[in-house]
């Protein structure tokens, strides 16, 4: 990691990513004392040597970023109060909801962080004789909850956008 100063006078600091390749990211500062500061606030050096060793893998910031275990029955709550803000049909909101938490049921899972993928795909696509829509409507539902809770900083991860619908 390396703080150095450009000819407008803002300071950068340089680090090395995981593929070995230079970044640079401005401090927004002219002061020296504050880009020190701000880069040691950041954690740069930690980070840019946690990268070296390969440490910073998706789950490994998944759990840095929430930092606690969310239960989906909660972000459900939370979730809702936002559609409603958001002035979203009830009806939208209470079918969305209904297809959440039948979800949970079937794939019999309590957290956030507990879902994957698979249990989205095999969800979604449970009912061979179901129409492509309804297996859209709860694609659609699911994929609103992981994009509320991105937007909350609760999880990096969405499994609902590596899941294909059955046609």
């Amino acid at each position: 990691m390396k703080i150095y100063k450009e000819k407008t006078g803002i300071y950068y600091v340089s680090f090395l990513s995981s593929a070995g390749k230079r970044k640079r990211k401005s401090l927004e500062t002219k002061s020296l004392k504050d880009a020190r500061e701000l880069s040691k606030q950041a954690k740069i050096e930690e980070l840019e040597m946690a990268a070296r060793a390969g440490a910073l893998q998706r789950d490994a910031i998944a759990m840095i970023v929430a930092g606690k275990k969310i239960k989906l029955s909660d972000l459900i709550e939370e979730w809702k109060k936002y559609k409603t803000n958001m002035a979203q049909s009830v009806n939208t909101i209470y079918t969305q909801e209904s297809l959440i938490r039948a979800f949970i049921e079937f794939s019999k899972v309590s957290y956030l962080d507990g879902v994957t993928k698979e249990m989205v795909a095999n969800y979604i696509n449970q009912d061979t004789k179901a129409k492509a829509g309804s297996r859209e409507q709860r694609h659609s539902a699911i994929r609103s909850l992981y994009q509320y809770a991105i937007a909350m900083g609760y999880t990096i991860t969405n499994p609902t956008k590596l899941v294909a619908i059955d046609k």
